[in-house]
């Protein structure tokens, strides 16, 4: 950006001197069953499944930060299991699941009432595109938009500013700027936290479907399988050919 020509939205941000950065894994509450083109089935309760939540707290019960996830990382292997085996006996296939391993990029300052959030970063290679740009060339302009929402930031000196607006109504939601050495280093911490939970989540289930957008993914390692029927009868097999070798 030439920062002569556009400093009129950086003269305007408000200096705060603290942002917090997390990425969050969104959970759900319900599993839908039914068919996902058919509007009085999404609306029909009878239709959404009961999820067992992980029981590690969380300031937004649908939101798991990977603070809050990285002392809990079997939980949440658990929570994405019963996800995972709903689907398979429905023989859903991933295409219709696949937003229910979505990650979110927030930062925000609840006492100076800022919130920034990236509602189109559904997977860490899109969040780490912003990530990639904070460490490597910070002083040219990250720009994105998509529907009704539209991010600007650079580096200014030893401040970053943050721009969040609608570029449809020209809504501005956000305009703030925050020491650029912390937040950097903060963005460093959360990235590391989502790849070591994203390492154990992939490890347990057998693939990766959060880091980026999969057209199809199978689930199962050796030691588990989204089939609970076949779990049972393969331990009952191996049950008793260690009887008859007796």
């Amino acid at each position: 950006m030439n920062i002569e020509q556009e400093m009129d939205w950086i003269e305007n941000s408000k200096e705060i001197n603290d942002l917090e950065i997390e990425i969050c894994f969104q959970l759900q509450e319900s599993f839908y069953t039914g068919d996902l083109n058919n509007y009085e089935q999404l609306q029909d309760k009878k239709y959404h499944e009961a999820i067992e939540m992980p029981s590690f707290g969380r300031v937004v019960e649908t939101m798991a930060r990977t603070s809050e996830v990285i002392d809990s990382q079997e939980e949440l292997v658990s929570y994405y299991k019963t996800v995972i085996e709903k689907s398979q006996a429905l023989n859903k296939p991933f295409n219709e699941i696949k937003q229910y391993f979505w990650l979110r990029l927030w930062f925000w300052n609840t006492g100076e009432d800022v919130h920034i959030s990236f509602p189109w970063y559904d997977s860490l290679s899109e969040i780490q595109k912003f990530f990639s740009w904070l460490r490597s060339n910070p002083e040219q302009d990250y720009v994105d938009m998509d529907q009704g929402w539209q991010i600007e930031a650079v580096r200014s000196g030893n401040r970053l500013h943050i721009r969040q607006t609608d570029p449809d109504d020209g809504e501005e939601y956000a305009n703030i700027s925050v020491p650029f050495a912390v937040f950097l280093e903060k963005s460093i911490e959360v990235e590391a936290r989502a790849l070591t939970i994203i390492g154990t989540l992939s490890s347990n289930i057998g693939v990766d479907v959060w880091s980026k957008y999969l057209q199809d993914a199978k689930f199962g390692t050796s030691e588990w399988q989204p089939n609970k029927k076949l779990n049972r009868t393969k331990k009952a097999d191996g049950f008793f050919r260690r009887l008859f070798k007796r």
